[in-house]
């Protein structure tokens, strides 16, 4: 289709949406059957903001806030706000929170254990650590619970005080 033509439609669609009411209305178990596809294509959001697969950037910070900015709202909804919604937003702050150290001086991905960790955003470590909380509040374990709990484990201020800096026991000698 032309571009032309594209802005002639333009203004039918936005008449036939505007008319619509029907068409954003769900009732609850519409809305409770759609929220694992929004969870998922939030945590997707931020993951690619995360891990950089843009050529020209290693992180998106902006595609990241985003995700997290309609994780917000998620929480915020009763019907939304589910121990996996808040285990998929506390996911978002821990990682969230070592966006100032994830990239070097020189535009580089810094490695956890490399990571200078006073530049991560300590609210936000916060933040996370009170969503994790109350995403504990029902029988459900999601993916996001297991990988904010693995975010949380990584949190010391020095990377041997974490798990993954400590030498494993093969590696040493008795």
């Amino acid at each position: 289709m032309a571009a032309g033509s594209a802005a002639r439609t333009s203004p039918k669609w936005k008449k036939a949406l505007a008319g619509s009411a029907r068409l954003f209305e769900l009732t609850d178990d519409e809305f409770s059957a759609r929220l694992s596809a929004v969870q998922r294509a939030l945590y997707l959001l931020f993951n690619e903001g995360y891990h950089g697969a843009c050529a020209r950037e290693a992180v998106r910070a902006e595609l990241c806030r985003e995700a997290m900015h309609l994780a917000a709202l998620l929480v915020q909804h009763p019907l939304s706000s589910t121990p996996a919604t808040h285990a998929l937003a506390a996911l978002m702050c821990l990682h969230a929170a070592r966006l100032p150290a994830r990239v070097d001086a020189s535009g580089h991905l810094s490695s956890l254990l490399h990571q200078d960790r006073s530049r991560w955003d300590r609210a936000l470590v916060a933040e996370g650590q009170r969503l994790l909380d109350l995403s504990a509040t029902g029988p459900e374990l999601t993916e996001y619970h297991v990988e904010a709990a693995i975010a949380w484990s990584t949190r010391a201020r020095r990377a041997r005080r974490t798990r993954a800096g400590r030498p494993s026991s093969r590696s040493t000698t008795r």
